[in-house]
């Protein structure tokens, strides 16, 4: 900058001249060019003076331009130093800095990009009166001020020429915490500008993978949209893809939660592929080798174990929706062979009877005595075998007795119910503490004032529980099996079975429909029931509870319950618990 010829220069005390922090563009001083302009001085004096102005903050005067000149004299000693002042304000002093510099042509990029906010700052962030008071371009104002996105650390890197302006504008399109990890690898390696753009390319996302709104989340005009990039930088990645992942990611989570909440209106379960045990779920299908029938297929829209999956991963199949699906593998496969049960025609096969077993059977002795002792009857003489017969072994003799046992016990059972009630029972107890826990069957057994087995194994350590259940009374006995089926249903009902080999809620479910149970009385319609089922099992539920019919009969119904069922579940479920329903 020249000095202006209508404004003399004043010699200065040196003491007098104040520095204000942060005020000069100029951040870094190179060593070498300092040290030549102190070689200059010493031989030749100071040729161009410092600019100054009176302090606006005290005594003395406050530099305007010329640090670097002001520091050479007082490292050789100069007690005063020729100075033009200028009476100007803030904005002024501030736009004479910048410009000094950059007639100088050695101000760096990083410090233009610095004074280059300052500067807008000071035009109320009007661009192209900066622009056109620094004379620049816009496009050259724009890009030092996007220049300003890079890390203190890159910053420092381009102003001590450690790395090119073309390594900094591709790091300045990344997040803070990603250039500070990335710049020691670029030293380590030697990186390239193409290597560098190649790895910043593979870590940026396509912005066509978005599944939120990209206009409402700014991406348009976002920094970190590499085809703004592509405005501003001659060193940039390819266009529409964003290098902000951590922000990506953000609106994207957001975007999945919403799509989830949406699902669960018409879901009774909706997880996220990140979250999906593999092998939880699977297709829910009408038809096919795999598929549960039609009838059922409908019946398992509300079913609360009928859901859908959607993949939360960044990629391309961020968003998709794989449905519907179930989560209940047991009920699936239980259904699933009932249908291809229904399919298969069923071939009845005679089950053949030897006449002689079942004489045999029907005048079985119902003594427990060895064959032995029944064959010999007093004052008779039994005539020897017209064939001999070899000696029989005692385990011989033991495996007789027992057949002759169970010939006995089976006529027995027959006309005698107490004894089947009290066998009954005790494969029930079995059952339940198979299903529920081995100690849940106690509370009944100590209830009939029978004594609890001593030993949990082994092949006596029940002998006696069910023949001291098949002595008690029939009443006694139908109470009891009454309270153990019970038990069945409620202990530990909503906790992961023990052996696993019940469907404990599926066979409930088959009983209540086998027994053609009407389950209207024993519904609880509450916040709880109505959350726990989709829209469409709402929808349901209000037309087989009678609500629909009666809230399309009350004044201006038929429009009321339109708007009911239009609303979200949440506003369905108030709508319906605030209506007032008598049922």
């Amino acid at each position: 900058m020249q000095t202006e010829p209508s404004i003399p220069t004043q010699r200065v005390s040196i003491a007098d001249i104040h520095v204000a922090p942060g005020h000069n563009p100029r951040k870094h001083f190179r060593q070498a060019q300092f040290e030549r302009l102190v070689d200059s001085i010493r031989a030749e004096g100071l040729i161009q003076a410092i600019t100054a102005r009176p302090n606006p903050h005290g005594d003395g005067y406050e530099l305007i331009s010329g640090e670097r000149r002001l520091r050479a004299c007082r490292l050789l000693g100069h007690e005063e130093i020729p100075v033009l002042l200028r009476d100007v304000d803030d904005v002024t002093a501030r736009r004479l800095a910048i410009l000094e510099n950059i007639d100088r042509d050695d101000l760096s990029t990083s410090d233009e990009a610095l004074s280059a906010q300052d500067h807008v700052d000071n035009y109320g962030g009007d661009h192209e009166a900066a622009a056109k008071a620094l004379g620049w371009g816009v496009q050259k104002l724009k890009h030092r001020l996007r220049l300003l996105h890079c890390s203190q650390e890159v910053m420092t890197a381009l102003s001590e020429e450690r790395i090119t302006l073309a390594h900094a504008e591709l790091l300045a399109t990344l997040p803070s915490e990603a250039q500070d990890k990335a710049l020691p690898r670029i030293f380590e390696r030697n990186m390239t500008v193409a290597e560098l753009r190649e790895q910043v390319n593979g870590f940026a996302t396509p912005l066509a993978q978005a599944i939120f709104d990209r206009e409402a989340a700014g991406c348009a005009t976002c920094p970190s949209n590499s085809s703004r990039q592509a405005e501003l930088f001659s060193s940039h990645i390819t266009e529409a893809r964003c290098t902000n992942r951590p922000c990506f990611t953000k609106h994207t989570q957001a975007a999945i939660a919403e799509k989830r909440e949406k699902l669960c209106e018409e879901f009774g379960t909706v997880a996220l592929l990140t979250e999906k045990v593999p092998g939880a779920a699977i297709p829910l299908l009408a038809q096919g080798p795999q598929g549960v029938g039609a009838l059922q297929f409908a019946k398992c829209r509300g079913c609360a174990h009928r859901g859908a999956v959607i993949d939360d991963r960044l990629g391309a199949t961020t968003g998709k929706v794989e449905q519907p699906l179930c989560f209940d593998r047991g009920c699936n496969t239980l259904m699933v062979d009932q249908y291809r049960q229904a399919l298969t025609p069923v071939v009845p096969v005679a089950d053949p009877v030897d006449p002689s077993v079942e004489a045999a059977a029907d005048k079985a002795p119902t003594a427990s005595k060895p064959l032995s002792a029944v064959a010999k009857t007093p004052g008779k003489t039994s005539k020897p075998a017209a064939t001999p017969v070899a000696k029989a072994t005692p385990s011989a003799v033991a495996d007789q007795h027992a057949a002759t046992l169970r010939r006995a016990l089976k006529v027995r059972l027959e006309s005698d119910t107490t004894m089947v009630l009290g066998l009954a029972l005790y494969g029930l107890m079995r059952t339940v503490a198979e299903e529920t826990g081995r100690d849940s069957i106690d509370a009944i057994v100590k209830a009939l004032s029978l004594p609890l087995p001593k030993s949990k194994t082994g092949p006596s350590a029940h002998t006696s529980l069910p023949a001291d259940l098949a002595a008690l009374d029939k009443a006694a006995l139908q109470q009891a099996i009454v309270s153990c089926g019970q038990l069945l249903f409620e202990r530990n009902a909503d906790e992961t079975p023990v052996a696993k080999k019940i469907d404990r809620r599926g066979l409930a479910a088959r009983l209540i429909e086998h027994g053609k149970v009407d389950l209207v009385p024993f519904v609880r319609v509450d916040q709880d029931f109505l959350q726990a089922h989709t829209v469409a099992g709402l929808e349901e539920i209000l037309d087989e509870s009678g609500f629909s019919e009666w809230m399309k009969a009350q004044p201006d119904g038929e429009k009321t319950f339109r708007s009911l069922v239009g609303k979200s579940k949440k506003d369905l479920i108030a709508g319906v618990l605030a209506a007032g329903f008598p049922g």
